[in-house]
């Protein structure tokens, strides 16, 4: 039984001040990541962050396999390792797809506006 995912997380990282910032998408601004492989440019813009660009490095599924480069599936195992330690390790695959969970990329392209004062427009925390 398939289990029907609605929206992903995306988790931004910006090397130059060594933050992290997560994004939950729902299934509409999720459309707009589907079919990206790992290393593709995405525009931000329409998902509401103006002037960003982001690579993308990496994800998981909805089962929590990561996701691999060079598997042109949903999901494959493969065999990994030399020798006698070779082991079947199942991964997801390259692309984007239905039933990813969340995507892991890399700011490459700034705004005009810090990514602080967008997202919390987008969504404002919660307080305690």
């Amino acid at each position: 039984m398939a289990v029907k995912q609605i929206g992903f997380k995306l988790v931004m990282n910006d090397g130059e001040n060594k933050k992290t910032y997560q994004i939950a998408l729902d299934e509409k601004k999720s459309e707009n990541f589907m079919n990206f492989g790992i290393g593709d440019k995405v525009d931000c813009s329409v998902i509401g962050i103006p002037g960003y660009e982001v690579k993308i490095t990496g994800g998981s599924d909805i089962a929590g396999f990561p996701m691999k480069k060079g598997i042109h599936q949903e999901r494959a195992g493969v065999m990994v390792g030399e020798g006698r330690d070779r082991k079947r390790r199942t991964y997801a695959g390259e692309r984007t797809h239905k039933n990813t969970s969340q995507i892991n990329a890399k700011i490459i392209k700034k705004g005009d506006v810090p990514i602080e004062e967008i997202l919390e427009k987008i969504s404002p925390k919660k307080e305690k």
